[in-house]
């Protein structure tokens, strides 16, 4: 349910780019992005209105989905959905669910409802995985303003220099292609060594027209 309570904060700040420029992406642990056939029973013990609001033929949902997708806000959004059954083995958020709107990484965690945002310790899945998430983005990001750099630099640059700048772009683009599939530890090491060489490429490039 907390996936639904930031989907519709950040809805509603859409104009304000001081609170969306903070939050380039959301993990979603197994929320009820189309709503929950089990809030129909909700209804039936409480008079909750959340559980009203929660039911997958809510006007609040359609009209959240809606305003999700007009808004285009420049967020990753990954998703982890639930492994195990909660009561009598059945998954309190279904898969369907709980990727939808996803617009990265899907992966399923063993765990049911009450303990997929519980990580046991720094191994344990939920951690890994929301670790990983925030790693891709900030190596993203970093790569993101290497390239804007060099393209900006790029007019500048004498012919052998300009050699050097296509392979650093090289570089950063295959870095790019490796975060699709960089979740494992050694993937990860491989990226920042990547990164490190492409951005060593452009100190070397910086610093030859300075000296120029």
């Amino acid at each position: 349910m907390g996936g639904l309570v930031v989907r519709q904060l950040l809805v509603n700040h859409i104009r304000d780019k001081d609170v969306i420029e903070k939050v380039p992406f959301i993990y979603f642990f197994a929320s009820p992005t189309t709503g929950n056939p089990m809030a129909y029973l909700g209804t039936v013990i409480t008079d909750n209105e959340q559980f009203y609001r929660m039911r997958t033929d809510a006007v609040d949902m359609t009209a959240l989905e809606g305003a999700w997708r007009k808004a285009r806000l420049p967020i990753q959004s990954y998703c982890a959905y639930e492994g195990l059954g909660y009561l009598g083995g059945k998954l309190i958020v279904e898969k369907e669910s709980a990727i939808h709107l996803c617009s990265d990484h899907v992966v399923q965690i063993l765990k049911d409802h009450s303990e997929i945002v519980k990580p046991a310790h720094e191994r344990d899945r939920p951690h890994l995985e929301f670790r990983n998430a925030y790693k891709n983005v900030l190596v993203k990001e970093r790569i993101k303003n290497a390239q804007s750099i060099l393209a900006r630099a790029a007019s500048e640059l004498d012919e052998q220099a300009k050699i050097s700048y296509r392979l650093a772009v090289d570089e950063l683009e295959a870095t790019l292609r490796m975060l699709n599939v960089a979740f494992d530890h050694d993937e990860w090491l491989e990226v920042i060594r990547n990164v490190a060489d492409a951005e060593l490429g452009l100190v070397r490039l910086a610093k030859g027209r300075q000296e120029r």
